[in-house]
């Protein structure tokens, strides 16, 4: 999970520097929805890869329980990881990430590349 996060922040860098090309108007809008769920994406599995960070934290550095800030981060640790709100994070994660893939897949290869591809572009577009 941490290291498929450092993964995705370079791929939303890498993103926002090809964002800058010139593009038509529709292309705006499919490059916009695109870059929308890559946030998405990256936020919702950040939260569960910082979450999992502040688990080994606690687990390495025991001592740090002493520091107030980390006795609340390890509360919002608790409520990521330990509850069914975890669940959600990932399906939403996962709904984003298909459907960042499939807006980028449509915007290199064009919409007709796929059924699924197609289905989503048409829904966006």
């Amino acid at each position: 999970m941490i290291i498929g996060l450092l993964g995705a922040f370079v791929a939303l860098s890498t993103g926002y520097v090809a964002a800058e090309q010139n593009r038509d108007a529709l292309e705006r809008n499919v490059l916009q929805a695109h870059e929308n769920f890559a946030v998405l994406t990256t936020t919702a599995y950040g939260i569960l890869a910082a979450s999992y960070i502040i688990l080994l934290l606690s687990e390495f550095y025991p001592s740090l329980k002493d520091y107030s800030l980390f006795r609340l981060l390890s509360l919002l640790e608790k409520f990521f990881i330990e509850t069914p709100f975890k669940y959600i994070l990932v399906i939403i994660g996962l709904i984003a990430i298909t459907i960042t893939g499939a807006l980028g897949g449509a915007m290199v290869y064009g919409p007709g590349i796929d059924p699924v591809v197609t289905w989503i572009y048409n829904m966006v577009v």
